[in-house]
């Protein structure tokens, strides 16, 4: 369960750093999956920067509800229970 600090940092700046869900080789693991993904549908190559042509977002703006309680939002209900321990 988030607590209420996440809970502002998630509506402020859209996003939550979560400590020990999972492992340095989990996170390499994660990234290099992403490259892969990158460069196969969008062409992006991690080593070369030319390929990397999608403009930054910018002009986003500030939430304008409170952010949703993620441990009652299935989705992330099943990420909350993955734990270092386990693997796929």
């Amino acid at each position: 369960m988030l607590t209420s600090v996440q809970r502002w940092s998630f509506a402020k700046e859209g996003f939550v750093r979560l400590c020990g869900v999972f492992t340095r080789e989990q996170a390499a693991a994660m990234e290099e999956r992403l490259w892969d993904r990158l460069e196969k549908k969008h062409g992006v190559r991690r080593e070369d920067r030319a390929t990397w042509t999608i403009p930054p977002a910018s002009g986003l703006q500030p939430l304008r509800t409170p952010a949703p309680n993620l441990g009652e939002v299935p989705r992330f209900m099943r990420v909350q229970r993955i734990g270092p321990e386990l693997e796929s």
